[in-house]
């Protein structure tokens, strides 16, 4: 049987449209923002008067240790079923979090009231980053490992995950 180059028969028509829904996938995870919320957390719980260091920590603490869950539950739900969770996990707590931004005057901290609601945006944070973690963090590698027949699953798969993961 002959080899050919990876990259060659990364694109042929069997494949193709494994490799564009693979691609697709990845580029949503991007998408989720959660990079963003990330790199921000610390402006965003300093803004709000929360001790930002403290909750950042919390919050990825949490996040890491449930993320093997999601990778544990992904076979007993299905892999679509964790990923329709997990999006609507992290849409309905940023829906929240922008709500709750919108009604109340955060910039202002002081009074109890937007000391409560800066704890409140804390969890909900943290419940993007769990719905995140437990769901699209692994998830989505474990659906595009699945993409390609079996002779062709472990080079594609690596070469996608380390070109757009």
């Amino acid at each position: 049987k002959k080899r050919t180059s990876i990259f060659k028969n990364l694109f042929t028509l069997r494949t193709s449209h494994r490799v564009a829904l693979a691609v697709c996938l990845q580029i949503l995870r991007k998408f989720t923002g959660i990079d963003a919320v990330g790199q921000y957390s610390v402006t965003i719980f300093d803004q709000l008067g929360i001790p930002s260091l403290e909750a950042t920590v919390a919050v990825g603490a949490v996040s890491t240790l449930l993320a093997p869950f999601g990778i544990y539950i992904i076979d007993k739900i299905g892999r679509k079923t964790l990923l329709l969770m997990g999006s609507v996990g992290m849409f309905v707590s940023m829906a929240a979090v922008g709500t709750l931004s919108l009604l109340f005057d955060l910039g202002s901290c002081g009074d109890e009231g937007s000391t409560v609601v800066g704890f409140v945006i804390v969890a909900l944070v943290g419940l993007f980053n769990v719905s995140f973690a437990c769901t699209w963090s692994g998830g989505v590698f474990v659906v595009v490992s699945e993409f390609f027949p079996l002779e062709l699953k472990g080079r594609k798969a690596t070469i996608l995950c380390l070109m757009i993961g």
